[in-house]
């Protein structure tokens, strides 16, 4: 199981307050907190609003474009639960589905090698 470090780092009460806030900020989005696999080290946000009707192949996008990663690497998402979502679901489905009780979705950030490189 991932150990999350923005819940050790932050009361569940400031958790809380900070995902209601969003929420009301951003009626229909999608509150999110990444916990980043240290292999990844040009990663800076680690939270994210997004639209509710974004589907989580679309946030994985997101994150792609974020991180600047090689071709030849695989970026993978796994929910607090260590699930893979579907990449065609929308994240309000997801969210109504895995949230945390603090209000966030939380998602494990990682990836592989998976098409390889023959030609290092």
């Amino acid at each position: 199981m991932v150990k999350f470090e923005y819940k050790e780092k932050h009361t569940f009460e400031i958790r809380n307050k900070k995902a209601k806030m969003l929420l009301e900020k951003y009626p229909g989005s999608t509150p999110i907190i990444c916990q980043v696999d240290p292999k990844i080290t040009n990663f800076e946000k680690n939270w994210f609003v997004v639209p509710g009707e974004m589907t989580v192949g679309q946030f994985m996008c997101v994150l792609r474009k974020r991180v600047r990663m090689s071709s030849t690497c695989g970026l993978f998402l796994f929910l607090a639960n260590g699930t893979i979502p579907k990449s065609a679901q929308l994240l309000t489905l997801v969210y109504s589905q895995h949230h945390d009780e603090d209000g966030f979705l939380y998602f494990y950030v990682t990836r592989e090698n998976t098409f390889g490189n023959i030609f290092r």
